[in-house]
């Protein structure tokens, strides 16, 4: 590159020339060393995977097919331009081959996802059911050619051909994630040998973005100093690359080695929070993400409280035995406490919420009475409690939470006096939120006492017996809205009998209160008795159909509690206490795999089965959590010197339980989980279930054709039994009922037609990328090579294609006014004032007086171009931005 010279004053003469000296050329060895890159990717993440996991399937089969395709697209790759079409049909023929062999692919998934679930959650229950295990290899087999083919495509052609660390990290992260995600643990040399390759494709693709992205060699000018341009890059990436996987390669070794000949051992301290940091990590769930995340950053030593009643997303509960609240009673209580937080109401996606606000809006005037007369149902057990038993202990709680400071717990039969915030008809809280320590006074109660409150006796009360004026009134207004006094004032209803008051000088309250509670239990039944409509939830009512076909009988609140006790000790028996019951499926319903297949579960599982079998039962019943204090802990380790007891509640005592509704009584806590009572909690012994085995049946009868299936699980069970029981669960489907059960699989046509469309989806975005890489790349050399005034009119035309989008057109007018008109229109909206008209200038000087504009005005074009499609698109909606990068790729 030479131009004329230019003399200073000094005389001396300075020429514009460059000359640069390189070494000799050396041998280009690149595209070998990005095959071997590409080869070490597809190799490590192959064998991460299968060694993570015990699979079925062929390996002879599996090796040939991951060098044959290797092969293939090695070459396709090497070829470079010349093969993108033939890259496009290995994409249409792995799509039709697909279609082909849809059936195989799915069941292979089936069985390779059932391999992963059991490993993962150390059970022997498949997710998948009712498959022939005897096609497990050769499925299994055609479901890994599949992914190696995909996975070949994906890792050569954009390791060789178009580098891109993005588009191999998003295939290739998620076949090692799903080992990480369970718990797995991935083998060392393959795991570090993938990283190595991630890390190596990211240095090709950071290093030599030049390259890649149309960059241009040249120098700038400054005084008489020359500087390369910034795109201009030294070919050095694939030697890079080699580097990095051959240093971390070593790296790995000499680690494992000195830790092995040194005896390197961590401290106890480190273990143990390396092991926290591990089970919170290997216990993230997707389905639970935030209590998850909660409990990861509690790992490291810092809370983020957070709760969801989201069921069976953990496979295991652990405890860090660290004290949660602080509990101080007055005196000595001689049964549990329940410290309620949260009541369940709705059963839906494995969770359970509240009621909805609309439940509560039309039953909006009952509340308002609640509010009128400052009784809530929260207040009815205490109410009732009080005017019968005399001896009713009536206690003081002081409540410290230390670590879950903005939740509040309160007991149940609680006294208002004046300090209670009623939320609904679920909980009560202190009204002072400003603290973590508040306190309550309640009494003592649980569900024996309502059987002394038993529904189906005539209550009588006449206005006369009221001797409060206050009351006396409250009570007429009330009877006479709603209608419910005789010509003599006189009332009688079913519910509790007011005349059985011995403990208050004052009924008028009492009276209210059972007032209240007849018009509250209208409420209850119409929303505490919901069972969701589910081939799940008839088959759990079918497998107790023996006892709650006898629940038409119960009527009082005895034979309720009866009822539910006989259910319990069912529940009990067939299932076994455990804190460590695996994951439920997400193809499953949580109660259902509990009591029909797990057979295992800690208090939500008990506690959630409780609910749903008392509705079925006609029993109101609601989902609570909270903490519970037994009558064990009040013993003289936590006695005070002032007759008071305060006793740590430690994380392990947070707990689910069942709230029935005793008519003529209210809302009290019901135990269904094994080992609690009301003095004591033992979990560590477990029912019958766990000293035998249980080996399943299940028979599946749909439109009179009866079909047996055993799954593999199965038959591992039975055949590693000490002693045999059988159970056999069967579950029918007349003709035309409408009804299929929950135990037949998903319809593999279904799954096809979801592979076929997403096959078809993949394809058309691979050919949409393609085209977008082809014409991008085609104007940007268009932009850059050639002559410079041919390189000016491809500029102004694809200027002129960016003002059509946005709806301005030439038309008949001259190039000056266009310019005039676009400056007056866009200018200092899309561009400052004055360059367009400056780009015009160039153009018509480039095109018409055969001047060939310098570099310096082809970089102001250039750059004028792309900061002007830039602005165009900041300034479109959705839709616009899609057709500007999709459709015109105009960016």
């Amino acid at each position: 590159m030479k131009k004329k010279s230019n003399k200073d004053f000094s005389g001396i003469v300075v020429c514009d020339s460059i000359t640069m000296s390189v070494k000799k050329k050396k041998k280009n060895y690149r595209k070998a060393e990005s095959v071997i890159i590409a080869i070490i990717g597809f190799i490590s993440v192959i064998m991460s995977f299968l060694e993570m996991f015990d699979f079925n399937y062929n390996c002879y089969s599996i090796i040939k097919a991951a060098i044959i395709f290797s092969i293939i697209y090695i070459l396709i790759s090497l070829a470079g331009k010349k093969s993108i079409w033939i890259s496009a049909i290995s994409v249409i023929i792995m799509v039709c081959t697909v279609y082909k062999y849809i059936k195989p692919i799915i069941k292979g998934f089936k069985f390779t996802y059932n391999v992963i679930y059991s490993e993962s959650t150390k059970s022997t229950i498949n997710y998948y059911k009712f498959l022939d295990y005897n096609r497990e290899k050769y499925c299994t087999t055609i479901f890994f050619i599949f992914c190696i083919w995909l996975l070949a495509f994906v890792i050569y052609f954009f390791t060789i051909y178009r580098p891109n660390f993005f588009i191999t990290f998003i295939f290739s992260f998620p076949i090692i994630e799903i080992g990480l995600y369970n718990g797995i643990d991935i083998p060392i040399f393959w795991g570090m040998l993938t990283i190595a390759y991630w890390i190596a494709l990211l240095a090709i693709c950071c290093i030599d973005l030049g390259e890649y992205s149309g960059g241009s060699g040249g120098f700038v000018r400054k005084e008489n100093f020359f500087f390369p341009k910034r795109h201009m890059k030294f070919k050095v990436t694939e030697k890079c690359a080699m580097q990095i996987i051959i240093s971390v390669a070593l790296t790995t070794a000499t680690t494992l080695a000195v830790i092995k000949l040194a005896g390197y051992q961590r401290s106890d301290e480190l273990n143990q929070k390396r092991i926290d940091i591990k089970e919170a990590v290997n216990a993230f769930s997707l389905d639970d993400a935030a209590s998850s995340i909660s409990a990861i950053t509690e790992s490291f030593g810092f809370t983020l409280s957070y709760e969801t009643n989201k069921l069976g997303t953990h496979d295991h509960l652990k405890y860090r035995n660290v004290t949660d609240i602080i509990v101080t009673v007055n005196e000595k209580y001689e049964s549990a406490i329940y410290l309620k937080g949260y009541a369940g109401a709705i059963y839906k996606n494995n969770e359970w919420t509240g009621l909805s606000d609309k439940a509560y809006s039309n039953a909006k005037s009952l509340f308002n009475e609640f509010e009128n007369y400052s009784i809530y149902p929260q207040d009815f057990p205490y109410i009732f409690n009080q005017s019968v038993f005399s001896d009713t202990p009536n206690m003081t709680i002081w409540i410290d939470t230390k670590r879950k400071k903005n939740k509040s717990y309160a007991p149940y039969a609680t006294d208002d006096y004046g300090d209670l915030k009623y939320n609904n008809d679920t909980s009560v809280s202190s009204k002072n939120n400003n603290s973590s320590k508040y306190s309550y006074k309640f009494c003592g109660i649980n569900e024996t006492n309502g059987i002394l409150f038993d529904s189906g006796t005539e209550s009588r009360f006449s206005l006369d017996d009221i001797s409060d004026e206050s009351w006396h009134e409250k009570v007429r207004t009330y009877c006479t809205e709603h209608d419910l006094l005789d010509e003599y004032n006189q009332n009688y209803f079913n519910g509790f009998d007011c005349n059985r008051a011995t403990n208050m000088k004052n009924n008028g309250q009492l009276i209210m209160t059972a007032l209240l509670e007849k018009e509250y239990n209208d409420f209850v039944y119409d929303n505490y008795l919901q069972v969701p409509d589910t081939e799940e939830m008839d088959e759990i009512y079918t497998a107790f159909s023996d006892i709650l076909k006898s629940s038409d009988k119960t009527e009082t609140n005895t034979q309720k509690l009866q009822l539910l006790t006989q259910i319990k000790d069912r529940i009990n028996s067939m299932t076994e206490y455990s804190l460590n019951p695996g994951k439920t499926p997400s193809n499953r319903d949580f109660i259902n795999y509990f009591l029909l297949e797990n057979h295992k579960g800690y208090c939500t599982h008990y506690a959630s089965a409780g609910v749903i079998l008392s509705r079925m039962a006609g029993i109101p019943a609601r989902y609570a959590t909270g903490y519970i204090v037994v009558g064990d802990d009040f013993n003289n380790d936590t006695l005070n010197n002032d007759g008071s007891y305060t006793i740590n509640v430690q994380d392990n005592r947070s707990h689910a339980w069942t709230e029935i509704y005793l008519d003529g009584f209210g809302w009290v806590p019901f135990e269904f989980t094994a080992g609690y009572s009301n003095m004591a909690i033992n979990t560590e012994t477990t029912t019958s279930v766990s000293t035998t085995s249980l080996s399943q049946t299940e028979t599946v009868t749909v439109s009179n054709n009866t079909q047996t299936n055993t799954s593999r699980s199965t038959q591992q069970q039975s055949a590693s039994k000490d002693t045999d029981v059988t159970s056999t669960i069967t579950v029918t489907t007349e003709n035309n009922s409408g009804n299929n059960t929950s135990l037949v699989t998903h319809s593999p046509k279904t799954l096809s037609k979801i592979l076929t469309v997403l096959s078809i989806i993949l394809f058309i975005a691979l050919l949409i990328y393609l085209r977008r890489l082809i014409i991008l790349k085609r104007r940007n050399k268009r932009f850059r090579q050639g002559k410079i005034q041919q390189r000016i009119i491809y500029i102004y035309e694809y200027t002129e294609k960016l003002l059509r989008f946005i709806k301005f057109n030439r038309g008949n007018l001259q190039y000056t006014e266009f310019s005039e008109y676009i400056e007056n229109t866009l200018g200092g909206l899309y561009f400052e004032n004055g360059q367009f008209r400056k780009l015009i200038e160039i153009a018509l000087k480039s095109n018409f007086d055969n001047k060939n504009p310098d570099e310096k005005c082809t970089a102001f074009a250039i750059e004028f171009s792309e900061k002007f499609s830039k602005n165009i698109f900041k300034k479109q909606n959705l839709i616009g931005k899609i057709k500007m990068l999709i459709i015109k790729v105009l960016i």
